[in-house]
């Protein structure tokens, strides 16, 4: 469950709070897109998303792990592609 903080990009944008938004937007970034596509995708600017993940440690945790999981999920597309 994300960390329900009360600061000002999460009170300009409730959605921010919401455990559903971050579980849509990790699983996305884990599964190859970037956080840039996603946030216009979910109607969020890029720079909202990002200083919400910024100012929340866990967040940012859970965001190296996606960005991990991106770059296992890019090297098999490549192996692919290799073969």
């Amino acid at each position: 469950m994300a960390k329900r903080s009360s600061n000002k990009t999460e009170k300009r944008n409730p959605i921010l709070r919401e455990d559903a938004f971050w579980s849509e937007f990790f699983f996305r970034i884990g599964n190859g897109e970037s956080l840039r596509v996603v946030s216009r995708d979910l109607g969020i600017p890029f720079q909202t998303v990002w200083s919400a993940i910024m100012i929340d440690e866990r967040r940012k945790a859970t965001y190296e792990d996606a960005k991990m999981s991106r770059a296992h999920f890019h090297a098999a597309k490549i192996e692919e592609i290799i073969e």
